[in-house]
């Protein structure tokens, strides 16, 4: 629970524009004031890891990159 506790206040921190400037501001620094933006990328899967899993059909009605071939999947636990 500590470790979450830091990252939420490390996020709420880095997300808020006016402590940003504040802390910029206190310490005299020249750096941007432009607040961090989490992101959590998408998760894909290869057709194989699927397919052991019996879970690619309805191929239909998954997400395909073709050029890749990777599924996209809606969490991570597919690829644990």
């Amino acid at each position: 629970m500590l470790e979450y506790a830091l990252a939420n206040y490390a996020t709420s921190i880095l997300t808020d524009p006016k402590i940003i400037q504040q802390i910029v501001q206190d310490n005299n620094l020249e750096v941007s004031t432009k607040p961090f933006m989490p992101v959590i990328p998408p998760n894909f899967i290869n057709p194989e890891v699927f397919l052991k899993m019996a879970r690619l059909e309805p191929k239909e009605d998954r997400y395909y990159i073709e050029s890749e071939d990777l599924y996209l999947i809606g969490s991570g636990e597919h690829t644990l």
